[in-house]
């Protein structure tokens, strides 16, 4: 599953907050159903932890660690 987090808002709108909110509503859950088995509630597969990502700044700040997790995810390493 793809999630494209960068769109335009609506006239008026705050962007940083339609990203967030949607950052919650889509990708967290996401990660929670798929990714925290193995990398949250206290595991640590390969060392990669991402329940700590609670929020969309938290994920920009580790831009590295998405793109590799995204290179593993497009090889099916995961």
């Amino acid at each position: 599953m793809l999630f494209v987090l960068t769109a335009a808002a609506p006239a008026g709108a705050n962007p940083g907050v339609e990203i967030e909110s949607r950052f919650q509503s889509q990708v967290r859950p996401f990660l929670q159903q798929h990714c925290f088995n193995c990398h949250g509630n206290g595991k640590d597969k390969g060392d990669l932890t991402l329940d700590r990502f609670t929020s969309l700044p938290a994920v920009q700040d580790e831009e590295k660690i998405w793109r590799s997790l995204a290179d593993m995810v497009r090889h099916g390493a995961m």
